[in-house]
């Protein structure tokens, strides 16, 4: 009859652990250094990790590897899904599929075998050939053109979320995955409008469109056109305050104001109170701005700032939210960021030309 190892108490056990650790992880070792067998020490140290080499023990490690294709799929699957995935919903998911732990560092380790790592998810935006027609032609027009004159205006869209949505983010992705952009469905949010200059930033302008707002405003197609910004609340609620603020900005000097092409932009009523501003205030307005070009305008950096400020807050409430919003917009707007942002228009109409119309790194 084969014989039981004999068990230890919880307190030698403790010690066994610490020695597996010093021991580099090596089984025998740790056998030898505590005077007993390794059928005695080995029960105690399955989830224990090497503190030498930094990954789990050889024994997991080796069951581990027999679930490759399955960790594999998973995170594939995921990947081509939009999902986020970490090391812990890898772990959560492993123990629902196999009914069985397993250590945090080995698979951080299995990880590192397969070649999966980290990877920041890809927002695609595709240029047709007119559109980088239309690029390097505004480009090549506005080399020489002074910048610091012009308000670029823009709306954003920050949500209650721990991750901005603007940019792609950072997800675990076997080797040769591109992840897509993932969408996180009806958070509450907050849509406003603002502008910069090189004197400074407008003030926000909350919008259709934010959660606590949703039916401020209806127009003769009724709720429906509560889903977005109307060309209505555009020209007679949103468009007056943008050019008020830069007349304050540009202390009723010359200036230019410029928009994307936007439905609400380009629409009748849009025009008409352009036109109006352009005949009494003396505004000029920025006509050919390129469509697919939000890497031409400083104020989309502006935004991409802003959301890690309120990202670093980590608002729990809307109203926490709009708090933090306002409170960021105030620090940028009175740095010197905005006048370095605009320094780079420049240089951005330069990198356009010699990347024939592609997206810049801006």
């Amino acid at each position: 009859m084969e014989k039981q190892p004999k068990e230890i108490s919880k307190v030698t056990q403790q010690v066994v652990r610490y020695a597996f650790q010093t021991c580099g992880g090596d089984i025998t070792t740790t056998a030898l250094v505590m005077k007993r067998s390794v059928a005695e020490v080995e029960p105690y140290l399955h989830d224990v990790p090497s503190k030498a080499h930094g990954h789990g023990n050889h024994r997991s490690l080796e069951y581990a590897h027999g679930y490759e294709k399955w960790l594999v799929r998973f995170l594939t699957q995921r990947a081509e899904k939009g999902q986020l995935t970490y090391t812990k919903e890898v772990q959560r998911a492993w123990q629902n599929k196999f009914k069985k732990a397993i250590p945090l560092r080995t698979l951080q380790r299995v990880f590192q075998d397969l070649g999966v790592g980290f990877k920041v998810q890809k927002v695609e935006r595709k240029l047709s050939l007119k559109h980088k027609t239309a690029r390097v032609k505004f480009a090549m027009g506005h080399m020489n053109f002074d910048f610091g004159q012009v308000m670029f205006t823009d709306a954003h869209t920050l949500r209650l979320s721990r991750i901005p949505h603007s940019k792609g983010r950072r997800t675990m992705a076997p080797s040769g995955v591109t992840p897509k952009l993932f969408a996180q469905k009806n958070p509450p949010c907050i849509k406003v409008y603002a502008g910069l200059t090189k004197h400074g930033c407008t003030e926000l302008v909350e919008v259709t469109g934010t959660t606590d707002l949703e039916n401020a405003y209806e127009t003769k197609r009724g709720k429906e056109a509560c889903k977005g910004v109307s060309s209505m609340e555009y020209s007679y609620d949103v468009l007056p305050r943008l050019l008020a603020e830069g007349k304050r900005l540009f202390k009723g000097g010359s200036w230019t104001f410029q928009q994307d092409g936007d439905g609400a932009h380009t629409a009748k009523a849009t025009l008409t109170t352009l036109n109006e501003w352009t005949r009494d205030m003396g505004v000029d307005v920025m006509l050919d701005w390129p469509s697919m070009s939000p890497d031409l305008s400083p104020i989309e950096n502006l935004w991409a700032l802003l959301d890690m400020k309120v990202l670093h807050a980590q608002p729990t409430t809307l109203e926490g939210l709009r708090r933090c919003m306002y409170q960021a917009w105030a620090e940028l707007g009175r740095g010197i960021i905005p006048r370095r942002l605009m320094d780079s228009m420049p240089r951005r109409m330069d990198q356009v030309q010699k990347r024939k119309g592609e997206m810049i790194h801006y």
